[in-house]
């Protein structure tokens, strides 16, 4: 499974590590997770909230296939159809 959370992140964070992402209305970071079908985190990347979802995926499952070839269906969020990701 494949899913992001926001994580709201204060002024005196670097501006490097967060982004402010309109949709949401939310400035901070995005954390990125792969899971096994039991929900255990297998890989977690953390992002400014503006990445966008379907870019970050494509890194997230490819570094996720790298480490766990064995995985061969992902469950994800309708946001990573994009890009013909899911």
């Amino acid at each position: 499974m494949q899913d992001s959370q926001y994580v709201k992140a204060s002024e005196t964070v670097g501006k490097a590590t967060r982004g402010w992402d309109g949709g949401k209305l939310i400035s901070g970071r995005k954390r990125h997770m792969g899971c096994d079908p039991r929900s255990l985190v297998l890989l977690v990347m953390v992002t400014p909230a503006v990445a966008q979802d379907s870019l970050v995926a494509r890194e997230l499952l490819f570094r996720l296939a790298l480490l766990h070839a064995e995985f061969a269906i992902v469950w994800a969020d309708s946001a990573y159809a994009k890009n013909g990701l899911v």
